[in-house]
């Protein structure tokens, strides 16, 4: 007989041949640390809880989130929440969650939102039809025009907006052309322009003063003082600009086969944009636009080309790096992606990019670079179904989440251990992690007791002991056996200790922790003792 100590920890690593390939799952948990340096000590802790805070409707989605940097001149400046939600943007107050509507957009379609930036601080949001904007401080609409595309036939289509040194940058999702204006174009209502008639610029008698007229700020936005549109065209492909991003004084443009890195020029031409890098035509390019999303300076977005097919990849300044692993990139490419929502958020060190496919979230950890899988419960039955969460901003001292599949707003409360479905439904949180393949020399051995580290005597009543449940997989995670539980205790019982006695015979075993108490619930290792068999192999 022997015993073994077994860590719990990692991320998701669950693949079609579990046995050979990869078992290990960690849902709604995921890797933190207790302590920095050398001697820090690993361990697995809950996702946070879904605390409900307003609801606007019970279907459709959240479409989009933002949270500027100023508010209302006669609240106090005080920064609100803008929730774009079945076709109308809300305005909504801190504390009392008091709305109202504010604007508009095409139904159904993604809401990207940017500041202008400015003493007169503008709200911009696009749709892939139209933009909109909305004066913070005065609390009132503003009309911007958007640009004609090159053959004057349409307006442009832009699906993302970015603001870059004071200049707002739209792309055009039917072709490869950025369109940007002058920095800070909507700090006055109105601006002054080149007086032009018959595409000729007006003197005074002089013959040296330029006649000027004075034009709506939003009616000129994207355009010079000539009255001309500014754009530019990316450069290493002829491919369409379908996404772009800002980070800093860096504008990324993606094209479904090309990444490159702009910038504003340099003080003698500072209304021109230079390319600073760009990845070898047709190696890298985005796949999924909406799967686009940002965090600590770090871009993501569902990738494709060449060099990867479909996987995830991180932006750091100019450095492209593909972070999903092989199980994800086979979920990936199996997949339809085109429609794919990505979007992060930081709580407690941690800096998470989300996005979901089918009935499961796939979160990936800035921090410990660990993949995990979030997931909520159908009310009713109680399965598996899409994380509830969608889209997400620091705002009122809170991490505010919309819904997949509704129109209510949320907290992401890491001391909250339910998942609320409306202010009077609700279910405990469900926190699943399930171990790589656990052999001895692949022969046959028998578990006569598992002991996990966890946390006890958490419960709040003193009523019935919280309970812990383990199923134990003897073909290497393909099937599991019975559900069997034990007690992690009642209310303050600190000395109990989570234990599984006679498991089994087993030779590739995988092992099932699953909890839904309401409370924490901390793991890390486990004391596993053993008999090996000398059966052959």
């Amino acid at each position: 007989m022997a015993n073994v100590i077994y860590s719990f920890v990692g991320g998701t690593n669950k693949t079609e041949f579990s046995n050979i390939e990869g078992s290990a799952i960690s849902r709604n948990m995921f890797s933190d640390f207790n302590r920095e340096g050398d001697d820090r000590k690993s361990y697995m802790q809950s996702a946070p809880g879904i605390k409900f805070l307003k609801q606007f409707g019970i279907d459709g989605k959240c479409d989009g989130m933002f949270v500027p940097s100023t508010g209302k001149k006669t609240q106090s400046f005080q920064q609100c929440l803008f929730f774009a939600y079945k076709g109308s943007i809300y305005r909504i107050t801190p504390k009392t969650y008091e709305s109202e509507i504010i604007g508009t957009y095409a139904i159904g379609n993604r809401v990207e939102f940017a500041e202008s930036g400015g003493e007169r601080a503008i709200l911009l949001w696009v749709d892939s039809q139209n933009i909109g904007g909305y004066d913070l401080k005065e609390g009132s609409r503003v009309e911007i025009t958007l640009p004609k595309r090159l053959d004057e036939r349409a307006y442009i289509q832009p699906t993302h907006i970015a603001v870059v040194s004071g200049s707002i940058v739209l792309n055009d999702k039917g072709s490869s052309y950025v369109f940007y204006s002058a920095p800070y174009p909507l700090s006055n209502e109105t601006r002054k322009v080149f007086k032009i008639i018959d595409g000729k610029v007006q003197y005074e008698q002089d013959g040296i003063t330029v006649q000027m007229d004075e034009v709506d700020s939003g009616d000129y936005c994207f355009l010079d003082d000539y009255g001309a549109r500014q754009y530019f065209n990316a450069e290493s492909s002829s491919d369409k600009c379908i996404a772009i991003s800002s980070v800093g004084a860096l504008l990324t443009l993606y094209g479904p086969s090309s990444i490159e890195f702009w910038q504003r020029g340099d003080s003698e031409s500072y209304q021109t944009w230079q390319r600073t890098s760009y990845t070898i035509n047709k190696e890298q390019g985005l796949e999924s636009p909406y799967s686009l999303a940002s965090v600590n300076h770090t871009q993501f977005c569902i990738g494709t080309g060449k060099a990867n097919s479909k996987c995830v990849l991180a932006i750091t300044d100019t450095n492209v790096q593909k972070i999903s692993p092989v199980w994800l990139d086979k979920i990936l490419n199996n997949s339809e992606t085109t429609r794919v929502t990505g979007w992060t958020y930081s709580l407690n060190n941690h800096s998470f990019y989300c996005f979901s496919i089918g009935e499961s979230c796939y979160c990936y950890d800035l921090s410990t670079s660990e993949w995990h899988i979030r997931s909520s419960r159908n009310f009713y039955n109680g399965k598996i179904k899409n994380y509830m969460p969608l889209y997400a901003c620091w705002w009122d001292n809170k991490i505010i989440v919309g819904s997949s599949e509704n129109g209510n707003l949320f907290e992401l409360d890491p001391d909250y251990y339910y998942e609320d479905f409306d202010a009077d439904h609700r279910l405990p949180l469900l926190r699943v992690r399930q171990t790589p393949v656990i052999t001895t020399n692949y022969k046959p051995f028998i578990i006569h007791e598992l002991a996990l580290e966890c946390n006890v005597g958490c419960k709040e009543d003193y009523g019935t002991p919280a309970y812990a449940l383990i199923q134990m997989s003897n073909d290497g995670g393909y099937t599991f056996g019975n559900v069997i539980r034990t007690s992690v205790g009642r209310k303050g019982e600190y000395h109990t200790r989570a234990k599984w006695m006679n498991l089994g015979m087993t030779r590739q075993c995988v092992l099932r922790v699953t909890y839904s108490e309401p409370t924490e619930f901390v793991i890390n290792d486990s004391s596993i003792r053993y008999t090996e068999l000398n059966t052959g192999v």
